[in-house]
Parts: structure tokens; C-alpha cells; sequence
């Protein structure tokens, strides 16, 4: 019997090395791999558990390890069949015994997941190296075609190993790129590697300037304000990245910035050699905002350390000025017309009765020293005996300090009214910003005798500024009334008297003839007084923010006009410049240099073109200034003699532009008189010593003949020196018309 079993066995050893094969070990989830798979390789028709002899060779309890592929070579036992009928001890003694060496075999270790063999990067020697260099980069699986790139930058290979990779770092746009290797079996995750460039920026600061809401240097309370300035690497240096401001009041303790918001981190970006960026940090501030100045540090950061140097900046802080809407005057009209767009109902003896329907005009005073801003004037009643028949909603805008609002309502009062004498109802005014909110009542009594307009004394707390040191000469206060109104007439007054540049000499009579002429406007020409844009010792941004900037003139001044009804006036008393390089004439502001005139003055072409693109029927300028660089005691330009300036006046077809002087010529003052010498034959002029037909309008071509007649000749009385006034323009536009 003994000999039978061990025939058998025999047999199957053979028949077992015979159909020996290479068999794939599928990984499951557990990521282990057991004696029993093994064996399940080798023996596919084995269905139990544990192997017999797998243990001897300790793998019974084998796990995989990270994501290698594993091939196991085991030396192996032949089976009996016998085995199934619980024989181990013989088959054990026959394995020993008869172990075949020559039927060793591979069993290759797969998984399931398709990125088993996949690369894998660990580690990469440097976190940063400039281009060209060479780095170390270590993971598993890296000899199956590798490749390396840096975001999709592919770099050089020089060494290839399964677990390392030695790489030349290439070069780059960009300062921060993502490495990662592929390969024929997938991709790995990236790491972050910065390429540092080979040659370091050069970064420079210029231009920093604010500019606050209304084109000025000044932060407003409750406004807008920016600061700017340039950042430039220059040409043949490196490429800068990822620069970072950081801003930071220097003086934050101070109360002047207490209400002044602006970001504290701003993001610049890259910048390539030979390239600019203009930067633009927005600012704003609240209405608690006190006046004083703020000192902002601005600070740099670059990605590779080659940051720019710090800057500082200052500029002024203003506190808000408060608006004081107040009731100016009040007219009431009871009256039955024919014209039914007329809403008052009664017996027009203007008592206000019941059973009448009233209208009610209402215009209100700014009294304060600041501007309203998006005003709503409503009327309201508590009484059920009072019923409003037109709107008692409106909307007023932004009201100027000084400034006024009409508006209108009507409403009727019952038969049988039986409430207080004095009627309750009253204007709310409302302001965007909450805190100059108001209550007025009309304080209208029944059975009052109204007049059709009542005047209301107001005291204004409002300090115009810089008013003017000296008083017209008497001989220009009788002036004649004008022969109509101009309701549609626009009208620009700019006197410059100070300036804040301590080199930059007064212009002693400059407010006495800007003031003296917006009184001529408004009492000989026939301007409504709300309609002149009154500017004393302006700075380059308020002109700028009334006229516009060059080739745009979409400026305050512009907002007046109603197309193609308005005429406009422009009037400027105060020094003039020319810019030495281009020989071109500028307007002085008071805050202006008139060394850097062309950065800082006002253009005169600039005017010139901006008028003539507005939509009114006819512009008159006159510029009592002379643009050669001298003036009335001097030189305006330190170390200079004055130039020939003959600024350009024609070519423009509706604008008549009267100018003072000529070439080098001096515009003079008339002492006397205390107003610039041309100013004051001009208004002379429009008093009426020009009209020479006695016709009570004044043309251009009378203005001209008569100032060229007098000007000329004073000055040479009076200083020995040539004046000559100049006129470019359509000569017989009338200028003024008086009442017969």
C-alpha cells in the first residue's frame, strides 16, 4: 500500500512541474499579500486556506509596501492530491524530500489600481535655484521614461536612475512653477520650486502724487482721493516678481486720520524688465475725517528679495464743512388763471383763506460753509384738512455754500378747516449723508395778508475766501442794467492773487477784477448769478475740474450748459507763464511752479480747444495776464529773461478772446484805480464809454477799438513801456446791450 501512495505521489509531483507556469497575483484592497495567494499562483486548482510549506519561506503574511511592484520567486513543493484528504504529514516528507529547484518560477505582483507602477517624486535637494542650475530629484519608479517639467516648461534629464533624477532647472517667466516628473506608467504630484532669475531687477519710484475727489491735492472729508505712481524695472536687468506694497500711515495716532481708509496690502504683480506699471492706491474718507495732514509709508516686498526702497508720501487733510439749508423767501399766490397748468384756486387778494387753493413757492439759502449733497426737498401736512395737488417731492441736487433752490407746491385747505392759525405744514430736507437733516416749517397763518414774495433776512456763516484786499475804484460802480436776462448764460470768473509758492510774487489787484467783473455779469450782461462759476486763488486741480483735461472737456463748466441756447463768459486776472522748451503759454494756478509750468499750469491751447467743443452759441475770453514770463515788478521766472510768447487766439470759429498784452509785453496795473490796467478799460468799456454810436449795445469791434485807444497810451504814461491789447474773433458779436 505503501508503495501505491508513493507511486502516486510521485506522479502528481511530475504532472504538477510539468504544467508549471507563470501566474499574476492581483492585489486586492487590503494592500496585503498572503502565503495563500502565492500559492493560489502557482496552483490554480487549489481552493483552500493556508499553503503547506509557504510559511518556510516567509511570505505567508507578506504585505505590499507603498506602490512597488513586486515579483516573487519561491522555490516550490509539488502537491498531492492527497493533500484534500488531510495527508499533510506524508506530503510534508515527500516535499522535503523531493524539492525541485529547477521548478522555481516568477509570480508577478500586479494591482488593480492602473497607477500602481505610476512615478512618485519625494524630494527635491533645493527649494530655489536660479536657471542652468542642476538639482537632485529622488522618488520611485523613474526609469520608465522620464520626464521632468516645471509648470509646462520641460527641463533637461542629464542622469536617470529608478529612484533619483538629476535635472538642469530651466528658464522661466514665471518666479514660482510647479515640478513634477512623468512617465510611461502616469504623472506625479507637483511640488513648488522657485526659479530664481539669473540677473536681479532694477526697480525704481516715480511719479507719486494724490489727487483728491475734486481734482486737487487735498482729502476731503466724505470724498474720494487716490495716490499714484509708477514702478519701473528697467531695461536689461531681470524680471521682478510678484511684488507686494504694504501701506502704512506714519502719524496714525493723529486725529487727522482717524476717518481716512485705504488697504493696507496691495498686490503689483510681476514686472518684466524693461517694462512700467502704474500703480493706482484708492482712498476714502468719512464724514468724521478732521483737518490736519496724513503720512502714508509705502513699502515693498519682491518674490526673490529684491525689493524696492520705501517712499513716502504727505498730504493735507480738510474736515467737513457743514451745509445750513435755511428758507430764503416765501410767495404765495391765490389767483384763478385761465392757464390750467396754473394750480391756485382763489380770490388773488393774497390772504390765505379757507376753501383756496395756494400755491406756495419756496426758495431755500445755503447758509453754511459746505456743499449739499444729493438734497431732497418734500412737503408734509399732518392735517386731513389739507390735500397737496401738485408733486411734494424734489430733487435739489448738490447746493454750494451761498447757493439756492426754489421750489413749488400747492395745496388746498377745506371749507370747514378748523386746525391751528398757522397752517402745520412744513419742508423736510434731506441729505445722502444723514447727519444735515432738517425740519423747516413755512409757518403760514390763515387770514394773513401774503405779499406775492416775502423776503427772508438770512445771516450766512459762510467766509468767502481770500476776498479782495482793496476796493474798486468808485468810477466803476454805476453800472447800467442790462437790456434782457440771459437765463442760459454760463460764466467762468478766476482771480489769482496768492500763490503758494513763496517765489511766485501776488497779483495785488487780481480779486479787486474778478469780483468787479462777475458784478458787471450779472447787473450789465444779464447773467443769473447762480450761473457764474466764481473761482478766487484756484489750484490746478479746480481749474482742471471746470474746464476738463486736454481733448476732454466734459468738466463742471460743461454740466452748466443747455446745448445750443448758452453763451459763455470766461474771465481770468492773474499770472501767465510760458513753458521755455516748447514756447507754448500756460494759465498760473495757485498752486503752481511756474518753473514746471507744463506739469502743473493750465494750457492756455487747452481752454482754447475745450471752449470751442463746447455746445454753446458763442465763448468770450479775456485774459487780463501777460505769457512772456515778466510782470508788473519783474521776472516770474528766476534767472530768465522773458520770452516772445504770442499764444494762439485764431482759428477758433465762436470764440472772441480779448488778451492784454502781446509778445514780451507787460500787462500792467492800474494803481489808481486798484485793478490790472486792461481790466479796468475793458469794464470802463462795458459801462458804456465804448458804445460809439450810442445804441446802447456794445459790439466786439467797439471793445476793441476802444481798448486799443486807451490801453496803449496809459501805460506808456504811466510806466514807459508798450501795452497792447489783442482780439481774435467775430467783431460784431454783441458783448452787452443796456436797457433804453
Amino acid at each position: 500500500m505503501k508503495k501505491f501512495f508513493f507511486l502516486i505521489s510521485a506522479c502528481l509531483f511530475l504532472c504538477n512541474c510539468a504544467v508549471y507556469s507563470k501566474r499574476v497575483i492581483r492585489h486586492g484592497s487590503s494592500g496585503e499579500v498572503t502565503g495563500a495567494a502565492i500559492y493560489r499562483c502557482l496552483y490554480p486548482s487549489y481552493k483552500g486556506g493556508r499553503a503547506a510549506g509557504t510559511t518556510r519561506e516567509g511570505i505567508d503574511s507578506f504585505k505590499a509596501e507603498g506602490r512597488n511592484g513586486i515579483a516573487i520567486r519561491t522555490v516550490q513543493y509539488p502537491v498531492l492530491s492527497a493533500l484534500t484528504l488531510g495527508i499533510m504529514p506524508v506530503y510534508d516528507i515527500m516535499a522535503r524530500l523531493f524539492t525541485n529547484p529547477a521548478a522555481s518560477q516568477d509570480c508577478v505582483y500586479e494591482s488593480e489600481d492602473s497607477t500602481f507602477f505610476a512615478p512618485v517624486l519625494t524630494s527635491i535637494n533645493k527649494t530655489k535655484a536660479t536657471s542652468g542650475t542642476e538639482i537632485i530629484i529622488k522618488g520611485q519608479n523613474l526609469d520608465k521614461k522620464p520626464q521632468v517639467f516645471f509648470n509646462d516648461i520641460k527641463a533637461e534629464i542629464t542622469e536617470t536612475n529608478p529612484d533619483s533624477l538629476s535635472v538642469i532647472v530651466p528658464v522661466a517667466k514665471v518666479n514660482t512653477a510647479d515640478a513634477y516628473i512623468k512617465t510611461a506608467h502616469g504623472k506625479t504630484v507637483s511640488r513648488q520650486f522657485t526659479i530664481v532669475p539669473a540677473r536681479s531687477p532694477m526697480l525704481s519710484i516715480t511719479g507719486l502724487d494724490f489727487t483728491g475727489e475734486d481734482g486737487g491735492k487735498t482729502m476731503l472729508a466724505d470724498s474720494r482721493g487716490y495716490v499714484t505712481f509708477r514702478i519701473a524695472n528697467e531695461k536689461g536687468a531681470g524680471n521682478a516678481f510678484r511684488i507686494i506694497l504694504k501701506t502704512a500711515m506714519t502719524n496714525k495716532k493723529t486725529a487727522a486720520v482717524k476717518d481716512l481708509n485705504f488697504p493696507e496690502t496691495f498686490i503689483i504683480g510681476d514686472i518684466p524688465a524693461g517694462t512700467e506699471k502704474k500703480v493706482t492706491i484708492p482712498f476714502t474718507s468719512g464724514l468724521s475725517l478732521n483737518t490736519g495732514h496724513a503720512d502714508m509709508l509705502l513699502s515693498f516686498t519682491e518674490a526673490n528679495s529684491f525689493d524696492p526702497e520705501p517712499v513716502n508720501i504727505s498730504f493735507n487733510t480738510v474736515a467737513l464743512e457743514k451745509p445750513d439749508l435755511r428758507m430764503a423767501e416765501l410767495s404765495i399766490d391765490d389767483t384763478l388763471y385761465p392757464d390750467v397748468r396754473r394750480l391756485s384756486v382763489g380770490n388773488g387778494n393774497n390772504i390765505v383763506d379757507p376753501g383756496e387753493t395756494i400755491e406756495v413757492n419756496v426758495e431755500l439759502f445755503n447758509a453754511g460753509t459746505g456743499i449739499t449733497k444729493d438734497t431732497v426737498i418734500s412737503f408734509e401736512t399732518d392735517s386731513k384738512e389739507i390735500d397737496f395737488k401738485s408733486d411734494v417731492s424734489f430733487r435739489a441736487g448738490n447746493i454750494p455754500s451761498g447757493g439756492k433752490k426754489k421750489v413749488t407746491t400747492a395745496f388746498s385747505i377745506s371749507k370747514r378747516y378748523k386746525g391751528s392759525e398757522t397752517l402745520p405744514v412744513k419742508m423736510r430736507v434731506t441729505d445722502a449723508r444723514g447727519i444735515f437733516n432738517k425740519e423747516i416749517p413755512l409757518n403760514i397763518k390763515i387770514n394773513r395778508s401774503y405779499p406775492k414774495i416775502e423776503g427772508v433776512n438770512v445771516q450766512s456763516t459762510y467766509v468767502q475766501p481770500q476776498k479782495p484786499a482793496f476796493e474798486s475804484g468808485n468810477d466803476l460802480q454805476n453800472i447800467p442794467a442790462a437790456k434782457n436776462k440771459k437765463p442760459y448764460a454760463v460764466a467762468v470768473v478766476i482771480g489769482v492773487r496768492q500763490y503758494s509758492n513763496p517765489d511766485v510774487p501776488m497779483v495785488n489787484y487780481a480779486l479787486n477784477d474778478a469780483q468787479t467783473v462777475k458784478d458787471y455779469l450779472e447787473k450789465a450782461m444779464g447773467y443769473d448769478p447762480q450761473n457764474i462759476i466764481y473761482m478766487p486763488n484756484p489750484t490746478h486741480g479746480d481749474i482742471t475740474r471746470v474746464f476738463g483735461k486736454e481733448g476732454d472737456p466734459r468738466g463742471q463748466l460743461s454740466s452748466y450748459l443747455t446745448k445750443n441756447k448758452s453763451e459763455i463768459f470766461v474771465y481770468y486776472s492773474g499770472h501767465g507763464a510760458p513753458d521755455v522748451n516748447t514756447r507754448k503759454a500756460y494759465l498760473v494756478p495757485a498752486d503752481a511752479s511756474p518753473a514746471f509750468i507744463s506739469m502743473n499750469g493750465y494750457s492756455l491751447d487747452t481752454l482754447y480747444q475745450n471752449l470751442a467743443l463746447l455746445p454753446a452759441k458763442k465763448v468770450t475770453v479775456v485774459t487780463d495776464a501777460c505769457f512772456s514770463g515778466a510782470f508788473n515788478s519783474g521776472n516770474l521766472l528766476k534767472n530768465a529773461s522773458p520770452l516772445a510768447i504770442a499764444p494762439k487766439t485764431g482759428g477758433y470759429e465762436k470764440l472772441n478772446i480779448f488778451s492784454s498784452s502781446k509778445g514780451t509785453e507787460i500787462s500792467s496795473w492800474y494803481t489808481d484805480k486798484k485793478h490790472g490796467l486792461f481790466t479796468y478799460f475793458f469794464l470802463k468799456g462795458l459801462q458804456g464809454e465804448a458804445d460809439a454810436d450810442g445804441n446802447k449795445t456794445i459790439t466786439a469791434e467797439e471793445l476793441e477799438e476802444y481798448l486799443e485807444e486807451n490801453v496803449p497810451a496809459l501805460a506808456t504814461r504811466l510806466y514807459n513801456r508798450a501795452q497792447n491789447p489783442v482780439f481774435s474773433g467775430r467783431k460784431n458779436d454783441k458783448i452787452a446791450e443796456y436797457a433804453k
